[in-house]
């Protein structure tokens, strides 16, 4: 999915930096303090009470434990202190350390701010450090902005902000244009495609265009031309997938022209429904396009259910395409666990299938668990297979312990496959350590006719 800046603002993903402000001495909170915008959805019971400092308010807000809560306060503080003095407040940002809670913090004082004094927000914003804690401020105080003035907010982005600041105040921009108007903002951004920002708008812009009235977007987006078109469209239909698959599938087959973004839908649609996806994904009539949404398609499966996803495979009529899904499930059900794959490649009837498969699964186990597979044929040293597995096991050793991955080299029964392996662990080890290589083979000079032999 792509990354997304909310309304609520607190919740946009960025990471903040510490801010070098010196922590701001005690100041009595007045009184009357004026309530929080209701536009914000927040509690309005204040966090500062009466007569009492905004310093020892905020000690007292953030010693409290619960994390929800204490964000909470922070933020009611923010909107309440912001309220009646927004550069105060902004102060007291100096005095909180943790990541959660300076994004809790940070939104809403903006958000209010700029309702209050657009002019002094924005150049708040903007003297932030470079970084996320910038590219929050300008986002949350943009996206209020544009709920009135979209393109004053949006030309305002352009020709101020730079790097990520820009970005994420453009994204910030089209979400709210998008809500209300997205024809509007899909051509402010095609106004200004020849620059990156018409592109990030036009992007944000085709993904609420996906939640308000998808056929009408990816209608619009579709009528765009060359590579535009193909993001456009794309970006829409990850959206409108995750949504609505049936229909977006249903809308990318009625037209056969961008049927070659058929794993976007299938990518999207296999999180929720693999199966679905999958009988969708097979049943193009194009080859290429067909097989790159199977695979997209089979290989969320197979992360999330691989025994599905193996039985689905493991039917279809194509051969080809048949053994290279039941190997990329297999390798991936060998990540998670090696030895349920691996009787599942046992099962096999067919022996060069069969031994294949076995090597699909040796080969991630030996990535991922050199040291498991290493007891697996140390626990079956007679089985056939296992040399297969001492195949894949010296590979992977041969470049971090090519010694051991020498041990292994030799030990494998069918003498091709030994003569093959030692070559192939001398080799990585001459290219790794080569002073190494020779010490070791001065030591066990029996491997020469090994390395020698064509």
């Amino acid at each position: 999915m792509t990354h997304r800046i909310t309304q609520g603002c607190a919740l946009f993903a960025a990471v903040l930096l510490g801010y070098g402000l010196g922590r701001i001495g005690p100041t009595d909170f007045p009184a009357a303090v004026e309530k929080p915008s209701k536009d914000f959805g927040r509690s309005t019971q204040p966090v500062v009470q009466s007569g009492r400092s905004v310093q020892a308010a905020l000690v007292a807000a953030l010693a409290e434990m619960d994390g929800r809560q204490r964000r909470r306060q922070l933020e009611g503080m923010a909107l309440e202190v912001g309220a009646r003095d927004p550069a105060q407040a902004l102060r007291l940002l100096s005095s909180i350390v943790g990541i959660a809670d300076k994004q809790a913090y940070l939104g809403p004082l903006f958000e209010q701010w700029v309702l209050r004094d657009r002019a002094a927000a924005l150049k708040a914003a903007q003297e932030l450090p470079a970084g996320e804690l910038r590219s929050l401020a300008c986002a949350c105080a943009t996206r209020i902005w544009a709920k009135s003035q979209p393109n004053e907010a949006a030309a305002w982005a352009q020709d101020s902000l730079r790097g990520s600041a820009r970005q994420a105040a453009l994204q910030a921009i089209a979400e709210t244009w998008a809500l209300d108007d997205p024809n509007a903002a899909a051509r402010w951004a095609m106004a200004k495609i020849s620059q990156r920002d018409g592109s990030v708008v036009l992007l944000e812009v085709m993904r609420i265009w996906a939640n308000s009235n998808p056929t009408q977007g990816a209608d619009w987006a579709s009528s765009l031309r060359g590579g535009l078109r193909d993001q456009a469209v794309a970006a829409l239909l990850t959206e409108w997938s995750d949504l609505q698959p049936a229909l977006a599938a249903a809308w990318l087959r009625g037209h056969p022209d961008l049927l070659h973004l058929a794993a976007v839908v299938t990518g999207a649609w296999s999180q929720t429904d693999p199966g679905a996806a999958a009988n969708w994904a097979a049943s193009l009539q194009e080859p290429s396009q067909r097989a790159a949404a199977v695979q997209q398609a089979v290989a969320s499966w197979a992360a999330i259910q691989p025994d599905q996803a193996l039985i689905w495979a493991t039917q279809l009529n194509e051969e080809g395409q048949r053994l290279s899904l039941t190997q990329q499930v297999l390798a991936t059900w060998a990540m998670d666990d090696p030895p349920a794959a691996l009787a599942q490649a046992n099962g096999i009837e067919i022996p060069a299938q069969r031994v294949a498969m076995q090597q699909q699964v040796f080969e991630t186990w030996a990535e991922q668990f050199p040291d498991q597979l290493a007891a697996w044929i140390a626990k079956n040293p007679t089985l056939q297979q296992s040399d297969l597995a001492r195949e894949q096991l010296s590979l992977v050793w041969s470049q971090a312990q090519p010694e051991q991955a020498m041990q292994v080299a030799q030990s494998i029964v069918e003498a091709q496959r030994r003569r093959q392996s030692v070559q192939n662990t001398w080799s990585n080890w001459q290219a790794v350590n080569p002073t190494s290589a020779q010490h070791y083979l001065r030591n066990h000079p029996q491997i020469l006719p090994l390395i020698q032999q064509p």
